[in-house]
């Protein structure tokens, strides 16, 4: 049996010397034995501190394991899944995150296929090409507000457009009667033959030119006429905007 001896001068003379090992044990100074029984727990704190960062790292490296969390979708046959990562039959489909409470953490979009990615890109297109011709109207507008200061200058411009159309109408609707005019007294002459086999040649052919010259003026005259309409129809649309530029103009400060 060993007794426990304090680190005395003596005892440290006594440890130096030769002796069995029985003895030795029991003439081992104090300190030297909390030394080493102190570094045996230092180990182990060490071996704690290193499980814990471990751990850490785990967690981060997979954050939905984390703090329970729970995925949750509804596959292509309408079963609802949970599981504590990403779902694999979901992939094509919304899938959430969830806390263990039940509240949504976050929503996983899918990703988008070929088809979507056409169609999105398409969308896209049609976004910039409204951009570029609501740009192009306000450059138009821009010109139109310089070329057209006032009401007045618009509809000067009206009436010097018409002008060359309405000089036009003046000479087909001349044109008109004077074949009308040519038809009424052919047509008498057709009308004083009782037997039409006897009707000259050439009153026929007459009668048949100034058909067709008629029909021409005619359509001579429907052409002027939509062109006026579409005239008309220009400047009512400009003096349209041209009122709310105008009234913008005299808004701004």
């Amino acid at each position: 049996m060993c007794v426990k001896r304090n680190f005395t001068p003596l005892n440290s003379l006594l440890f130096l010397m030769p002796k069995p090992a029985a003895l030795r044990d029991c003439l081992m100074p104090e300190p030297a034995f909390s030394i080493f029984r102190l570094g045996r727990a230092a180990g182990a704190i060490a071996a704690a501190w290193l499980a814990a960062g471990l751990a850490g790292t785990a967690l981060a490296a997979d954050p939905g394991k984390s703090a329970g969390g729970i995925y949750t979708c509804v596959d292509a046959y309408g079963r609802r899944i949970t599981s504590d990562r990403p779902i694999p039959e979901c992939m094509d489909r919304e899938q959430r995150q969830l806390s263990s409470s039940g509240v949504t953490r976050r929503v996983l979009r899918p990703e988008p296929t070929v088809s979507q990615l056409k169609e999105q890109k398409a969308k896209a297109e049609q976004a910039k090409q409204r951009l570029q011709e609501q740009e192009n109207q306000r450059q138009r507008d821009i010109a139109l507000a310089i070329r057209y200061p006032n009401l007045e200058a618009h509809a000067k411009a009206r009436r010097d457009a018409l002008e060359p159309s309405q000089l036009r109408m003046g000479l087909i609707e001349k044109r008109l009667q004077a074949l009308q005019q040519e038809r009424d007294e052919l047509q008498k002459r057709l009308d004083s033959f009782a037997d039409p086999q006897k009707i000259p040649a050439y009153i026929k052919r007459n009668a048949e030119t100034n058909q067709k010259n008629l029909e021409a003026q005619e359509r001579a005259m429907a052409n002027e006429q939509e062109e006026r309409r579409l005239l008309n129809a220009r400047f009512d649309d400009e003096l349209a905007r041209l009122k709310n530029i105008w009234q913008a103009q005299e808004d701004a400060p």
